[in-house]
């Protein structure tokens, strides 16, 4: 690193430390006014004087789409970490921080979950601006950037964010939550690691925590097909036979043919099965489909045969209008390159390495020599470095969510990761304070065949709040026309949903949480 990165480096610690001193301190510019007063005019943040911060806007922005009137402050930490606070008038006395998707590169403009319930929001770009969360150009040659975007972002933000909450308000929030999927999930994980005291609640949806293993997996999947930008040995149409053909062969281990799989651990479907017998057909896969197929199940290994990182699950492979599936996350088209493909490209030419190489081809990766050389940035990325000890014994929850039919984030190792806690810290303690509840055919972050729309804020609110752990969330799935066609519950882990009997299956009241038999 050369010396004006370490010296960029170190006045982000300095940074750091001061805006810390400050929530711990009389703060020069707070609102002095009684509460029932009201808070200060929105346009006063402009002069407030928060050392290595700069505001550059304070404004009222209008109620509209259901959501209330709010005073929006937006800013710059040094030193580029772009970020902005919503405070609305009637504050219930919480801060609600949404985190990133992708690679980041905007402000997060949606926390409307916060901000319609009365919290103040923030959000942040993760220090670099960009077009798209699938670009990483930003991080070529650029290590403030790639720590910011790893984990110091959102800590300096909700740190400055707090300071601006008690200038506006006259006191800080009494709690804290922080929301995010994917990318957003591992910046929560990076929160209960390395800033333990900064949230008191946690919802880690998919979470990518071991972000260098996810874009090798990727670039597996790639390599598995052959791909380019345009193709690969998988397509759409092939998609649909493979997914009519695993739910043939598991949909009803759980006990009940509804469509979903419920752990699809115990489904064995095998690729072979769909082998062509006389030449490619649309009911049957070539040889080098079969592959890719076993392949992606597989996950990558070594030439040896040891396992990098756990492959996808079997169920939910039919693709549906929500592109958000195993064709959107692994098949490329002459319309658009996968998310797997356009994601480790980018990783692999600007974030993958401790030196950069923007000509890097993602075809040359080699599985048994490249891993190690993405060692150095998963100490960066990665929130599979630390323990959640801290973030316990400082009182916090954590509440972890995962669709079982995600072809973006692998189910398997977010259990892995939640069964590591569970090592390190006892399954007893763990599940006093970290929970994870999976979801049967949902797919990344949401969609998918199986409920996946679900309250888990307020689930992690009563939890914080009250002491109340959640054992089951009721989840539900809306149809074509935004209606509710099933609900059913999701159990936090190992516990899964068993059908009590009677009634339609359609119906959440109709199914009980239950420890799974072992085989």
């Amino acid at each position: 690193m050369n010396t004006s990165r370490e010296l960029k480096s170190a006045v982000g610690a300095v940074v750091v430390l001061v805006l810390s001193l400050l929530l711990a301190t009389p703060f020069a510019y707070t609102w002095t006014g009684s509460h029932s007063a009201g808070p200060p005019s929105c346009i006063s943040m402009l002069h407030l004087n928060i050392p290595g911060t700069t505001i550059s806007s304070a404004q009222t922005v209008p109620a509209a789409d259901d959501l209330p009137e709010y005073c929006s402050v937006v800013g710059v930490i040094s030193p580029a970490v772009h970020f902005e606070v919503r405070m609305p008038p009637s504050w219930n006395g919480k801060m609600y921080f949404r985190g990133n998707g992708g690679f980041g590169g905007h402000i997060v403009l949606d926390t409307s979950l916060g901000l319609s319930r009365g919290y103040a929001t923030v959000a942040t770009d993760l220090g670099h601006q960009s077009p798209d969360i699938s670009d990483a150009s930003w991080a070529l040659d650029n290590r403030p950037a790639e720590i910011d975007f790893g984990y110091r972002a959102v800590h300096v933000s909700s740190v400055v964010g707090k300071i601006i909450i008690r200038s506006y308000y006259g006191s800080l929030p009494k709690h804290s939550y922080f929301e995010g999927c994917s990318n957003g999930g591992r910046l929560g994980l990076q929160e209960a690691e390395r800033y333990p005291e900064d949230f008191d609640g946690i919802i880690a949806g998919a979470p990518d925590m071991d972000f260098t293993g996810l874009m090798i997996n990727f670039n597996w999947d790639m390599q598995s097909q052959r791909a380019t930008d345009t193709s690969s040995d998988l397509t759409p149409e092939k998609a649909v036979l493979i997914g009519g053909a695993v739910l043939a062969a598991c949909d009803g281990i759980d006990g009940l043919v509804d469509g979903l799989i419920d752990d699809p651990r115990k489904c064995h479907f095998k690729p072979s099965s769909l082998l062509c017998k006389a030449g490619d057909a649309p009911n049957c896969l070539t040889q080098p489909q079969v592959e890719a197929l076993e392949k992606i199940y597989s996950g990558p290994h070594t030439s040896d045969g040891k396992r990098i990182y756990p492959g996808f699950a079997r169920g939910g492979e039919t693709p549906d209008a929500s592109f958000n599936g195993f064709d959107a996350w692994l098949i490329n088209t002459p319309d658009s390159p996968s998310g797997a493909f356009a994601f480790q490209d980018q990783f692999f030419r600007y974030l993958a390495f401790k030196d950069d190489n923007a000509n890097f081809y993602w075809g040359n990766f080699d599985f048994d020599t490249d891993p190690r050389r993405t060692t150095f940035m998963g100490t960066i990325l990665n929130a599979t470095n630390r323990s959640l000890a801290d973030f316990n014994r400082a009182g916090g929850k954590l509440l972890m969510y995962q669709g079982w039919s995600d072809f973006a984030m692998t189910p398997f190792r977010t259990i892995e990761f939640y069964e590591s806690v569970q090592r390190e810290l006892g399954v007893k303690r763990t599940d006093n304070f970290a929970r994870l509840f999976m979801a049967p055919g949902m797919f990344h972050c949401s969609d998918g065949p199986g409920p996946n729309d679900f309250d888990y804020l307020t689930a992690t609110e009563r939890w914080v709040e009250k002491g109340i752990a959640p054992n089951s969330i009721v989840a539900q799935h809306l149809d074509e026309d935004g209606n509710v066609d099933r609900t059913r519950p999701l159990c936090a882990y190992p516990q899964v949903a068993r059908y009590k009997g009677a009634g339609s299956i359609d119906q959440a009241a109709n199914f009980r949480c239950v420890q799974p038999k072992s085989e």
